[in-house]
């Protein structure tokens, strides 16, 4: 019957760490920013506008497609996902909007502003190049026929 005291001081303990680091993760949170920009603010429209043009300069943002509006004609949708270090940050990115002189019109997306995360390998290079490497597949699949 001791182990039960015991196990309960263990269970509130591991429950006050875990609330205590609670504040920690809403203030990351706070870093997170979704922009909407058009015509409405031709002001914000611009300030963002140059934002991303910044970010994109510097790899923070990186262009992942081009397409055509199909219901306006001259119009251009831009998509850049945002990175970090050169890693892909999941979830953030903006599409921007061009008219056919590639003015920006509007841009909608969601970014991460403060991000302070070590992108240090775990592994040793050695020691992780040794890990991919098994994990490739050494036989090609058959090819498949589509009739």
């Amino acid at each position: 019957m001791r182990a039960t005291p015991r196990l309960v001081i263990a269970s509130a303990a591991i429950a006050l760490t875990l609330v205590s680091r609670e504040p920690y993760i809403a203030s990351q949170e706070l870093s997170v920013v979704s922009l909407a920009a058009g015509h409405a603010d031709l002001d914000a429209l611009r300030r963002w506008d140059a934002t991303v043009d910044s970010m994109a300069r510097t790899g923070q943002l990186v262009a992942m497609s081009r397409a055509s509006d199909p219901s306006l004609e001259g119009r251009t949708h831009d998509y850049l996902a945002q990175h970090y270090a050169g890693i892909p940050v999941h979830g953030a990115g903006v599409s921007r909007q061009l008219d056919r002189s590639g003015v920006t019109v509007s841009l909608f997306g969601t970014l991460h502003r403060a991000i302070d995360i070590d992108t240090t390998p775990a592994f040793p290079r050695p020691r992780s190049s040794h890990f991919w490497n098994s994990c490739t597949v050494e036989q090609s699949l058959p090819a498949v026929s589509r009739s």
